[in-house]
């Protein structure tokens, strides 16, 4: 039985393992084109209130009334919140008395000043007539001394109600100053809406103490919201203010309008900070928005589809094809266009694969379609 073995082994056919090439792939291939082109840049942003401001009071006081609720919309010119203004409405009693009191003071000393005047003259002639007498001994000398005095203490009340009266303009505008100070202050005990808009935060109770420059109320306008994106310096150059733009929100596009642009980049991140304006009609601020803007035209770009760049390990490839094989080409991507790429790395001409890049090997064989 173990010479049968023997024999069957021995005399067993030889196997030999047979290598065969794989099968060519099916590609669909196109070339590398040239032409002129204006990048396409999709940049995404948060949506923001248009408007928005931190009120505060400008004096300090105890809260004595609230009339808003924070998401409660408002029209310009209502009212906020106000604090106790009782000192502030007696200080502007005590201007208007003092504004009185200054005009009563000026009317008098005018009228005062034309009686000194006449006085004065009257005694002048006095003292004219008492010398005329002195001549012919029919007066005293003490009492021309003593109607000398007397007109020296005119002319000195004289003065005095010369300087009143001259002053007189600006001490009534010292104390108008005064009297609209304590006006102003009375109205800033009522905190307004400086435009219509939306409650967004109140930060005070009645019976809190506040100061001047505290905050109080937050404002905001929400009927338009702006979109802040920032964008390399490409992009920024064929940009200008004004312009439309299309702004994507929740797959919905809704039109805005450029509004500002940051011509001078910022030092730490070398990008322009836009701000694009929308109707808020349907939109929150917080949203997030992207929107789509051409860059600076190139002339003679590298194109290829989009579809035909393989990604991989932070790199870009694109198969070209030579002799029915594939080799896999790093490539730089410096812009896009719709289905298009701007590259570097190949030259005009290539042929590549066009699509369904993600199976295939560098050094397979392919078969075009």
């Amino acid at each position: 039985m173990a010479g049968a073995w023997w024999w069957l082994e021995k005399n067993q056919p030889e196997t030999k393992t047979e290598l065969r090439e794989a099968p060519a792939v099916h590609v669909v291939t196109t070339e590398v084109e040239q032409g002129d082109i204006q990048p396409l840049t999709k940049v995404t942003g948060r949506l923001i209130p248009a408007r928005r401001t931190k009120l505060h009071f400008e004096v300090s006081g105890q809260v004595a009334k609230r009339t808003i609720e924070a998401g409660q919309k408002v029209s310009v010119g209502d009212t906020l919140v106000q604090i106790d203004g009782g000192d502030f409405d007696d200080a502007l009693t005590e201007m208007h008395i003092q504004l009185a009191q200054e005009q009563n003071v000026i009317e008098r000393d005018k009228k005062l000043l034309s009686l000194v005047n006449r006085q004065a003259t009257l005694l002048q002639r006095e003292v004219n007539r008492l010398e005329t007498l002195k001549k012919q001994s029919l007066t005293s000398q003490s009492k021309i001394d003593e109607t000398r005095r007397a007109v020296l203490r005119e002319r000195s009340e004289q003065e005095q109600l010369k300087h009143s009266v001259q002053t007189a303009e600006s001490r009534l505008k010292m104390r108008d100053v005064a009297l609209k100070k304590a006006r102003r202050n009375v109205e800033r005990t009522t905190l307004v809406a400086p435009f219509s808009g939306t409650v967004n935060v109140v930060d005070v109770s009645v019976g809190d103490y506040v100061s001047p420059g505290q905050s109080v109320v937050e404002l905001v306008q929400i009927e338009e919201l702006d979109l802040l994106v920032d964008v390399a310096g490409k992009e920024m150059a064929a940009l200008e203010v004004g312009q439309s733009v299309v702004v994507v929100i929740d797959a919905t596009e809704h039109q805005g309008q450029l509004i500002s642009a940051q011509y001078d980049p910022d030092p730490s991140t070398h990008t322009h900070a836009l701000k694009i304006r929308l109707n808020g009609e349907g939109l929150l601020p917080g949203q997030l928005g992207q929107v789509q803007l051409r860059g600076q035209k190139m002339v003679n770009a590298l194109l290829v589809p989009t579809t035909s760049v393989l990604r991989e390990d932070g790199k870009s490839y694109v198969f070209r094809i030579v002799d029915e094989q594939i080799s896999r080409i790093v490539i730089e991507i410096t812009g896009r266009d719709s289905n298009m790429f701007l590259v570097k790395g190949v030259i005009v001409g290539d042929k590549i694969v066009a699509r369904d890049v993600a199976a295939l090997e560098d050094g397979q064989y392919v078969v075009s379609q």
